[in-house]
């Protein structure tokens, strides 16, 4: 969240102050769980953590998947490729 705060495509981007101030603010709504950042998330990873953070809260430990490696290194969940030999 705090790249899309901060970024470029923002038409004027938040500081670095009040980016923090609004992620901690959604962060305390009663509602939400707010998995802890274990592994370095890049932009390009961001989808691949979202699913693992939603298989997490709902007890899901595996997902099936053709790619594999974007999951490689996840120790909570478990890649499967279906469709190798």
């Amino acid at each position: 969240m705090y790249p899309n705060l901060t970024g470029p495509r923002m038409s004027i981007p938040d500081t670095s102050k009040i980016a923090r101030m609004k992620i901690l603010s959604i962060a305390e709504l009663p509602h939400l769980t707010v998995l802890p950042q274990r592994y370095g998330i890049l932009k390009q990873r961001y989808f691949d953590m979202q699913l693992v953070a939603t298989m997490l809260t709902n007890g899901i430990k595996t997902i099936l998947t053709e790619n594999t490696e974007d999951f490689h290194g996840i120790g909570e969940v478990s890649a499967v490729n279906p469709f190798s030999p």
